[in-house]
């Protein structure tokens, strides 16, 4: 098989996935994630690797807001060439396991993604567009998703 193929049958893996409840779409990203970092040969998709493999499903605060950005985004994917399918992995992936809300979005309209700061023991707001608040700056390994469990979640707002 050729490039375009196993990318074909990555991205045929992620919408089928997505169409699954939480156990199951969490499950199947595991090996999809280590499928994409092999095809496109990146660490990039290490923090979301080892966010699914250190962290409790019940603990991923996964929201209807965030899986409704997922499947948005997912939506482009055969439209895109590599390095925009690997963007839009990792911009599902933000969506589908950190914690967001339609009316959480920074000056600049995008919206915001809650993480833990390691080295300040707080959390913060990540915008797609790289507005922080919370913490002035992130160091690289200094930080993992925020909790479902740290964060003040309505019910009607998870992700099942």
């Amino acid at each position: 098989m050729n490039f375009s193929s196993h990318q074909n049958n990555l991205i045929s893996k992620i919408e089928s996935a997505l169409s699954k409840s939480k156990v199951g779409l969490v499950s199947d990203f595991k090996p999809i994630l280590s499928q994409a970092k092999s095809l496109y040969k990146t660490d990039d998709f290490d923090f979301w690797l080892k966010t699914l493999g250190e962290t409790e499903i019940d603990q991923l605060p996964m929201t209807n807001c965030g899986h409704k950005e997922a499947v948005g985004a997912s939506k482009w994917l055969r439209k895109e060439n590599k390095n925009r399918v690997k963007g839009t992995i990792l911009y599902i992936c933000e969506s589908l396991f950190t914690y967001s809300h339609e009316d959480e979005n920074c000056e600049l309209q995008g919206i915001f993604h809650f993480y833990y700061s390691t080295s300040e023991k707080c959390i913060f707001k990540k915008s797609e567009m790289g507005i922080l608040e919370g913490v002035s700056e992130v160091e690289p390994g200094s930080y993992r998703i925020a909790k479902a469990s740290e964060l003040d979640i309505q019910v009607g707002e998870l992700y099942a």
